[in-house]
């Protein structure tokens, strides 16, 4: 098991940073997704990971820099 972060940043503009996101593999497959800020489908294409490997998404609370890239996620559904 390994945790990556995808993003870590809060809500400042042109800081280059992702809101905070994280990803866990299990057996080389990133099957949690923890959070969902700003920023963090960007980086969960950079990282090799497969969307249909994911299992789950959790967050944590719905702050804005948590949660606003989750309708992402759930329009890829409709794409499988």
């Amino acid at each position: 098991m390994r945790l990556q972060v995808l993003g870590s940043g809060g809500l400042e503009i042109n800081d280059g940073l992702a809101s905070s996101s994280y990803l866990v593999w299990i057996d080389n497959k990133a099957t949690i997704l923890i959070d969902a800020g700003g920023g963090c489908s960007l980086n969960f294409e950079k990282s090799g990971a497969n969307f249909n490997d994911l299992k789950v998404i959790l967050l944590t609370h719905l702050h804005v820099d948590h949660s606003v890239e989750l309708p992402v996620y759930i329009k890829l559904v409709s794409f499988q």
